[in-house]
């Protein structure tokens, strides 16, 4: 298991969407503290952005489509530590979780079949399928034994499901994650860098498949400064999905039915029109 950074975001919004949230609400990209323990003396954290700057109000698309961190922070408070880690069990996170706000930012590790099968449930719709390695088991004769079928059970609502798609679809498009850009055919994924490049992680799906990479060292060590999910993982994810999906046709994500896309402005979130500059 190691730290996912970033990558463990999705699962913060996907309980702010649970709670009623859409992507379009602002939340505020400004400096914020927190009291705590630091060797067992009071102090405090202020989580920081990558780029050290503050972007004041921002829809939370865009907080996850560039990674922000500090709204990320700021949404872990505002929905709650408890929700954000059932849904991780949900999702098949089993490791230990730290109640703390830096959970938001991928502080607890994970094992990549852990993380690609909480993102698979996004992809399947809400539903989550436990992994497993076995396809077939063959008698000595030849003939196929039964398998006991994998118990697929819904964690999430579709709605749910789709905005957190839809927000990922953000990050490829227009996010941190624009390497995976594939003409023609939906991805949806999100980068994961932890602090030094120690840990880098892209993990991503289209309609039929979900596939995460992580790259790092046994022992764990800086893999350069100027190392980045976007650099080193994401060219490995997007060669596998490339030749993974050779045969398979391009398909949307599909929209739940009580999905309703409207146009607004990426910045603002306001109503807006196809025309105006910035609407999406």
């Amino acid at each position: 298991r190691r730290q996912p950074g970033s990558a463990f975001k999705p699962l913060v919004y996907a309980v702010a969407f649970d709670h009623g949230m859409a992507p379009f609400d602002l939340i505020a990209d400004a400096p914020v503290s927190y009291p705590g323990l630091v060797n067992g003396r009071r102090s405090t954290w202020t989580p920081k952005n990558a780029d050290r700057k503050f972007r004041g109000p921002v829809t939370l698309r865009r907080a996850l489509e560039e990674s922000i961190n500090v709204p990320a922070v700021r949404l872990l408070e505002q929905v709650g530590l408890d929700p954000v880690i059932d849904l991780a069990r949900n999702l098949g996170i089993t490791g230990p979780l730290r109640r703390e706000y830096g959970l938001a930012l991928g502080i607890s590790e994970v094992s990549v079949l852990e993380l690609v099968s909480a993102y698979a449930t996004f992809a399947n719709r809400g539903i989550r399928v436990p992994p497993r390695a076995i396809r077939q088991v063959v008698a000595r004769d030849g003939a196929e034994l039964p398998l006991t079928p994998a118990e697929p059970q819904r964690v999430l609502d579709e709605e749910v499901a789709f905005l957190v798609t839809s927000a990922l679809e953000g990050v490829v498009e227009r996010g941190t994650g624009g390497r995976a850009r594939a003409r023609g055919r939906p991805v949806a994924a999100k980068t994961g860098t932890t602090q030094d490049a120690t840990d880098l992680w892209f993990v991503g799906y289209t309609p039929s498949l979900a596939a995460g990479v992580w790259l790092g060292y046994d022992a764990p060590r800086s893999l350069g400064r100027k190392q980045s999910a976007a650099r080193g993982a994401a060219p490995m994810w997007v060669d596998f999905m490339r030749r993974a999906l050779a045969s398979t046709p391009p398909e949307p994500f599909p929209i739940p039915d009580g999905v309703n896309p409207i146009v607004v402005n990426r910045a603002t979130g306001i109503p807006s029109t196809l025309g105006d500059e910035g609407a999406i």
